[in-house]
């Protein structure tokens, strides 16, 4: 491994107006994703439509954008992609043709007093696909030099619009009683507290690169405390276990930091802590949630008879799966919970739709990708990096106890983070450690 030079690698644009276009979309997108369907409220459109749109034109756009990379997947991820997609191919072409409906079903889904249709699994293949082609696009073209900055404040934005004119709480009869949770813009309170968390993370990251001007440091401080507060309005114990697990990961992995600095940090977010909690709704609300008492009474919250659920019937998907989107199906026959669930665990959920060499060929690729980002920490030795390989880390957290893989925020946030990985990459030639293209291939 012979080392060129250690600055950073440079995103090349075939036109600067493309790139200024590629760049101004991905604003835009980080600010339209946090508007969820509980926003009908505020307006009488459903805006929640508006990032599909924003990503595939995204997506079109980076076709005339030179990255340093070609778009394409990282090896192993690419290879588990392409059996999921002759898995999928294989089950709804061969298998269970009629349950591939194009668009959307007569099935209604309601939540919150608000009524949606159900997507069937065409519309949820062709929503994965544009995911993962986003994905693509942010991690090869996107100028990663700039950090993270302009989407997090991007995203700050559209989270304090959701969390102002959104306005949802759910309450919940419970073992302890009626519970209240914020969900602001969104109608399910978990989701509303993984996008506070990744508002934190990509605020803090921002911080951690220190720099911009004064003004621009106070904003990206203003709006991760605004994640901040998402997280604990919200009760998700997954995002704050996913916040969590990355700020302490940090404080272990971090090298070379002014203690100085690390101090300011740490007063800055017990401050903010102090000022969130002073609410109490709030206080309310965590107390509820982390009481020990209740997480044992609740078997948190039904997701170990969820989870045992599934596992009783492994002998029925582990060696091919059941198949994409058909994991209900095995609960609808024998569930003790109160209504059919879905997994709460993306890797369980992989599980059972692809079966056990699906779930082998997705824990690979995760390994591979989180190896990468490790051994940029270790080269680079920077606040920024260390904080993105604990923020991956804490994500994978977060997946232990949510079908993640299914939002719009994973593939968001891992895009952007890949693009900032691979800038702050040294120039190498390639090696089995790190290369030129780093972690986006």
């Amino acid at each position: 491994m012979t080392s060129v030079s250690m600055g950073p690698i440079e995103s090349e644009a075939a036109t600067p107006f493309a790139q200024a276009l590629f760049d101004g979309l991905t604003c835009a997108l980080f600010f339209s994703a946090p508007l969820g369907l509980g926003m009908q409220k505020a307006v009488a459109v459903d805006v929640s439509k508006l990032f599909p749109l924003l990503a595939a034109t995204l997506v079109v756009i980076a076709c005339f954008v030179r990255g340093v990379s070609p778009m394409r997947l990282p090896r192993r991820f690419a290879l588990f992609f392409l059996f999921a997609a002759v898995h999928t191919c294989i089950v709804y072409g061969f298998l269970h043709p009629d349950e591939f409906v194009i668009g959307y079903g007569d099935q209604r889904y309601t939540e919150q007093g608000f009524s949606t249709l159900l997507e069937t699994p065409s519309t949820t293949v062709a929503r994965i696909v544009i995911f993962v082609a986003l994905y693509l696009a942010l991690a090869t073209k996107l100028n990663g030099t700039k950090g993270t900055a302009g989407p997090a404040l991007a995203y700050g934005a559209g989270y304090a619009v959701s969390l102002a004119f959104g306005g949802y709480s759910s309450t919940w009869l419970t073992a302890g009683g009626v519970e209240t949770r914020s969900t602001g813009g969104f109608l399910n309170a978990n989701a509303f507290g993984v996008s506070g968390a990744m508002l934190c993370l990509l605020g803090l990251i921002a911080i951690c690169r220190r720099t911009g001007k004064p003004l621009t440091v106070a904003a990206i401080w203003a709006v991760t405390a605004v994640g901040l507060t998402g997280v604990l309005m919200s009760g998700s114990r997954t995002a704050m276990l996913g916040v969590a697990v990355s700020v302490v990961l940090f404080a272990i992995t971090v090298r070379g930091v002014v203690a100085k600095y690390l101090a300011v940090v740490v007063t800055t977010v017990a401050l903010l802590l102090a000022v969130a909690l002073s609410s109490d709704s709030i206080r309310e609300t965590l107390r509820s949630r982390l009481s020990a008492e209740r997480i044992g009474g609740t078997s948190g919250a039904s997701r170990a008879e969820i989870w045992s659920d599934y596992l009783s019937t492994m002998d029925e998907w582990a060696l091919c799966g059941v198949g994409f989107q058909r994991s209900t199906k095995l609960a609808e026959v024998n569930h003790r919970t109160v209504s059919v669930f879905i997994t709460h665990n993306s890797y369980l959920g992989v599980a059972v739709e692809f079966g056990l060499v699906g779930l082998a060929l997705l824990i690979a690729a995760q390994l591979q990708f989180l190896g990468r980002l490790r051994a940029l920490v270790r080269t680079t030795r920077s606040s920024e990096t260390a904080l993105i390989f604990s923020s991956a880390v804490g994500w994978s957290c977060m997946c232990l106890f949510g079908n993640l893989e299914s939002g719009r925020d994973i593939w968001l946030f891992f895009g952007l983070i890949s693009a900032c990985a691979r800038c702050s990459a040294p120039m190498l030639r390639p090696s089995r450690h790190i290369d030129r293209e780093g972690i986006a291939a």
